[in-house]
Parts: structure tokens; sequence; C-alpha cells
């Protein structure tokens, strides 16, 4: 790579994995002062990359195979390199209709052909995620990479503004959904035992987030809670989403994409884990809280759906996740 060089970014199709990815870009930028880099990422989190410092710019991704015709087309004779972070085929079929010259990706899916070059991602076990995209990134291993960090913008500040009223209140955030299903999320009976001892022993104001499919869990987190709390769940933007959470001196959340978000926007989070791995998948930066059975073996891959998952789930008790709480936000 040459320092002028122009870098696309294939990038993840998820919230947390966009921000797992984040150091790597960051520690890219850094050590590439003349580098432009652009992001190719589909709609759901491509306002996400737009409050990314220091990018040149952030391409939308259509979906299905017009969308990755269209896109082969558009960034043709843009770009110079291409670093491709998720593993399907489609992602590394886009920079080969573009014709970019070099072509980073790990293996699989039957891609290899498509790539100039195979990246290997032979990492331990329990390494976390976020040094996969470290690999892709050319960041040396054992290098020391910046956690991930958003800035809100200006209009979605105010909106958050508007709904935080700034007086002076305590603002909790509590996010009981998860993307991947069941597997992942502590019950909302759980939720809202801790919401009623943050809005009644620690004089907290709490706020439901999540997205859509988050409305029902967040609902009943609401009406088993007492109702105290302000729910926007399924009523914010990802801009806005981040802005609330940077106003919120902790947040409370499964392994899930919002509990990834709340950390790149700098608040302290207390995540909630059954089966899967919080040295893979754990929140990145200082300050964070990971409630876990510190009995019970890690799996990689879990189902949507899973009965021993849930249970695990539901066996951690939320005092421990409330005493987690007070003391994430004693320490700040």
């Amino acid at each position: 790579m040459t320092a002028a060089s122009r870098v696309l970014i294939c990038g993840t199709n998820w919230l947390g994995d966009s921000v797992m990815s984040m150091p790597a870009v960051r520690a890219f930028l850094k050590a590439s002062p003349g580098a432009s880099v652009t992001i190719l990422a589909r709609a759901p989190v491509a306002g996400l990359w737009r409050l990314f410092p220091g990018l040149a710019g952030v391409e939308v991704l259509e979906p299905g195979l017009g969308g990755t015709v269209s896109a082969g087309w558009k960034l043709r004779g843009r770009f110079d390199e291409c670093r491709v972070f998720p593993n399907s085929f489609r992602s590394a079929l886009i920079p080969c209709v573009a014709g970019i010259p070099e072509r980073r990706g790990f293996v699989g899916h039957w891609r290899s052909a498509l790539l100039t070059h195979v990246v290997s991602a032979d990492l331990p076990p329990d390494a976390h995620q976020s040094l996969e995209y470290a690999r892709l990134m050319d960041v040396p291993d054992g290098a020391l990479m910046p956690p991930p960090y958003i800035e809100p913008d200006a209009d979605a500040g105010a909106w958050a503004g508007d709904r935080l009223c700034d007086d002076g209140a305590c603002w909790v955030a509590v996010l009981p959904g998860a993307a991947r299903g069941p597997s992942k999320q502590w019950p909302a009976s759980h939720f809202a035992q801790v919401v009623r001892r943050l809005s009644g022993e620690a004089g907290c104001r709490v706020v439901l987030l999540g997205g859509h499919g988050d409305r029902d869990a967040c609902a009943r987190v609401l009406t088993e809670s007492g109702g105290s709390a302000l729910d926007l769940a399924g009523r914010t933007t990802i801009p806005q989403l981040a802005a609330v959470l940077s106003r919120c001196r902790c947040a409370v959340t499964n392994d899930s994409g919002g509990m990834h978000l709340a950390a790149a926007a700098g608040t302290r989070v207390v995540a909630v884990y059954g089966l899967t791995d919080p040295r893979r998948t754990g929140p990145l930066g200082a300050g964070h809280r990971v409630i876990a059975r510190d009995d019970v073996p890690h799996a990689r891959d879990i189902a949507a759906r899973s009965a021993w998952a849930e249970k695990v789930l539901a066996s951690i008790e939320p005092a421990a996740v409330f005493e987690a709480a007070q003391a994430v936000m004693g320490a700040e």
C-alpha cells in the first residue's frame, strides 16, 4: 500500500460486528495518514459509520443481486485496494466486479479466486473478534488498538437532549433485546427488577432502548417495572440511539449490538452473557463489567433458540447486575 492509497472497506452487516471492527480501522488510519478510506455498508449500519471520524466517505450497499452488481459498477476506477471484512461470497464479488487491483479477505465460501490476497485468521480460539479485523487492516499482532469511538452529530444530540431533559438526573440505559434471539436475551422480568431498583434505590432515571424488533421486550420491561421508564425502543435512528447512550451514566445490556454501540458512544456497560464468550465479543474499552456464569463452558456458535442458553441466562440473578451497575456508576 502506498501512503496515498484509496482504500475501500467492505463493512460487516451487523451493528456489533461493525463496532468491533472500528479499532482496526482507527489503527489503520493512524498508521496511514495519507490514505483515503471509504466504507461500503448496508443501509442499517451506514448511519453508524457516518459518525466515525476520519473517513473519506460511506457508500450504501443496496440489497440483493442488483445491489451487488450496482455497487461493483459504481465503484469502478475509484479505489486501489479493498479490505473485505465479511466472509460471504457476495462481499468478495463486489470489489472484483469493481476491478479493484488489490483485494484482501479471509478464506471461505468458495471465494479465494475473487481475492488477490487471502489473509490468515489463525488466532487463538478465545481471541477477541476485533483482532480478526486487525489482521485484515495490517495492524501488527500485539499492537495496542484504540477502543471504538463515534461522534454523535449535532442534530441527533439535540434530539436526545429534548427527550432526556438536562435537569441533572442520572440516566441509565437498559437494552433488553438482542438481534440473535432468545439465546442471548436475559429475561425481561430480570431486567424489570433491575429497572425498579435503579429507579427506586439508586434514584436514577431509566430509558429503554432498542430497535423495532425489541419493542415487545421493552414494553414488557416497562410494564413489569411499574411504568416509570422512558421507552424509546424502535423510535430512534442509529445516530439518535448513540446520542441517547452518550448521555447515560451506564447501559445495562445483553451481548448485543446495542452493547457495543454504548461502548463506542463512551458509556460504561454492564453486559449479561450466557453461553457466548466475552473474551471474543466483550465490550471494548475500559470500565465495563460483564456478568456471566464462570462454571459454564462457552460456545462459539449458538442457535437463535437454545433452551440451555436461555436457562443459563435466567440463572443470573438481577441483584448481581444491579450491584454491578452501581459499581460502574460509582467508579465513574
